[in-house]
């Protein structure tokens, strides 16, 4: 092993004991213990501290407040994760969806110096050579990057995101940390196992890996130039590649006017009625005609320009619809026009919503409530964020996990209805949005991708006939020479053996404490040793005060662990 290697074992050890502690403080002790990560926390500390909170709160106080508390003090990781999470209402509670939209990078910026440095030292050219000017002081600063305006040497205006010195080695190891924390959850704690700890965290960490790499958001920039051509009243920053690596990246600065800013817009004599169509038709178009999407269309990330149109920045979180959920949104949008439970239980399997185990007789009364509930009404009446966050409810109280795509599309969605709505009080999203819906349902059912389908699936099926034999043939030899082995895997069994082994430690324990009181017993009957007072033996009166304080610790381990 490496010392690069050693070291980082240390790193990580001294941070998983800096997790559980803080686990600890904020009462979730509990969940320490029973994902056997006890040892993490020295032994002169666990007395009192597996069931302290932090001064000021109490044990049953508000449990998503605890969880924000915690992830606030672990820092920057964990701070993007809750933010991740904070749009995932099929997986978390309003309570905790509340708490976890409070969550923000609270981190001071790094000296611009520095800034200024790593891209001199990363760019070709330096700041000489391509920049004219780079502005010291960050225009934004998050925990992966900052962000500086500078210039050009032709003095074209940029904006510069650079990285944050050393984050990507701290992000990595929180990231392996996590991994670990979701898999011992998932298999020590049932009731979180409906969440999918694993899968949420893999999931997590892809978008967080995509994010410490600006190339890759770079290239997800340039992908949305094309809807700039398809909607001119849509601008979209241009990547400058020769000036971007993985630590910098360089782009176009659009300058406009926050579309939230009102006041503003009134100012400039904006059309918003006008803005408002051009805002929906620019992200109708992503959801369903390039299937790329912004996947974070907060007002500071759209820019009403002098002119009336729009520029989108900030390509940090992006959305894909493929071509497989495009069509089970066509086939969703159709069942539920037509009222068809079964077809909606059947889409919301084959999007990998549902467990297994989930009944489909059980998903049909939730699924006929929620027809019942918008059947008939006008869509003018109809509440987009109401449909969707009905749709996720669903999802959630049958434990099912929705694709983060879908999610995304939806929260996105609904984010930019509130903003139609904001600019032009009658405006109806849901009319935008209609003829889109009748687009998908054609493309689900036009001849060429039922042409397509057809090949796909005749090419899967020739080549499993084809293999079939081989395979059977495989099979029958393995079975004839006694070869054939088969895997049985015991689950749950981990946690009764460590029960078990508790119970011996337990045990050995008591017939130690035992054996020191019958030997102290014996010593002071002996009158062995030194008198202490008068005529009490000193060895046998050490004995039994030894034996005395490892009872009442060996007492008070087991009252704190809740098991009698």
């Amino acid at each position: 092993m490496s010392i690069l290697s050693i070291a980082r074992t240390y790193r990580n050890l001294r941070r998983m004991r800096e997790i559980v502690q803080v686990l600890s403080r904020y009462g979730f002790g509990h969940l320490v213990v029973r994902m056997n990560l006890l040892s993490h926390i020295p032994l002169v500390s666990r007395i009192g501290r597996l069931s302290e909170v932090s001064a000021g709160m109490s044990p049953r106080q508000d449990l998503a407040l605890r969880a924000r508390m915690v992830l606030e003090e672990l820092g920057p990781t964990f701070i993007k994760m809750g933010q991740m999470l904070s749009y995932r209402p099929d997986i978390l509670n309003e309570e905790f969806l509340e708490q976890f939209r409070l969550l923000q990078d609270k981190v001071a910026p790094f000296d611009g110096d520095t800034a200024r440095e790593i891209v001199e030292k990363t760019v070709q050219g330096g700041e000489g050579g391509i920049f004219s000017r780079f502005d010291a002081e960050p225009l934004a600063s998050g925990s992966i990057g900052q962000v500086h305006t500078a210039a050009l040497a032709d003095g074209t205006g940029v904006v510069v995101k650079v990285k944050r010195p050393g984050i990507e080695g701290r992000v990595r190891d929180d990231l392996n940390l996590i991994r670990v924390l979701a898999e011992l959850a998932e298999y020590y704690l049932p009731e979180l196992r409906i969440l999918r700890p694993v899968m949420v965290v893999d999931e997590f960490s892809r978008q967080l890996e995509k994010e410490l790499d600006f190339v890759s958001e770079g290239a997800f920039t340039s992908q949305f130039r094309p809807l700039s051509e398809r909607l001119p009243r849509v601008a979209t920053p241009r990547v400058f590649w020769d000036s971007t690596c993985r630590d910098v990246l360089v782009l176009e600065k659009l300058d406009g006017v926050n579309i939230g800013d009102v006041e503003n817009l009134d100012a400039l004599g904006v059309d918003k009625k006008a803005l408002a169509w051009t805002l929906a038709e620019a992200f109708l178009v992503q959801f369903f005609e390039t299937g790329l999407f912004h996947g974070d269309p907060h007002p500071g990330n759209i820019l009403v320009r002098e002119d009336g149109s729009i520029g989108l920045i900030d390509f940090g979180t992006v959305g894909h619809l493929s071509d497989e959920l495009r069509a089970d949104l066509g086939t969703l949008a159709l069942a539920l026009q037509r009222g068809q439970v079964e077809l909606i239980v059947d889409v919301y399997r084959d999007m990998g919503v549902f467990p297994e185990d989930v009944e489909a007789k059980d998903l049909k009364p939730d699924i006929l409530e929620f027809l019942d509930r918008y059947a008939g009404l006008p869509l003018g009446k109809m509440d987009t964020g109401g449909v969707f966050q009905d749709l996720l409810r669903l999802a959630r109280k049958h434990r099912g996990i929705l694709p983060r795509d879908f999610v995304l599309l939806g929260k996105s969605l609904v984010a930019v209805a509130g903003l139609t709505k904001r600019l032009d009080p009658s405006f109806q999203m849901l009319d935008a949005l209609q003829p889109y819906i009748k687009n998908l349902i054609r493309e689900k059912f036009s001849p060429k991708r039922l042409t397509d389908l057809a090949l796909e699936k005749g090419w899967t099926l020739t080549a499993l006939l084809g293999r079939l034999p081989r395979d059977a043939a495989t099979i029958l030899r393995k079975l004839q020479g006694g070869k054939l082995k088969g895997v049985v895997e015991h689950q749950g069994l981990e946690p009764l053996a460590n029960d078990l082994e508790r119970s011996a430690n337990r045990l050995s324990l008591s017939m130690i404490l035992a054996s020191m009181v019958l030997g102290s017993g014996l010593l002071t009957l002996a009158d062995v040793g030194p008198p202490l007072a008068g005529d009490i033996p000193l060895f046998g009166t050490l004995g039994f005060l030894v034996s005395l304080l490892a009872a009442l610790f060996f007492a008070l381990t087991i009252l704190r662990s809740g098991r009698i």
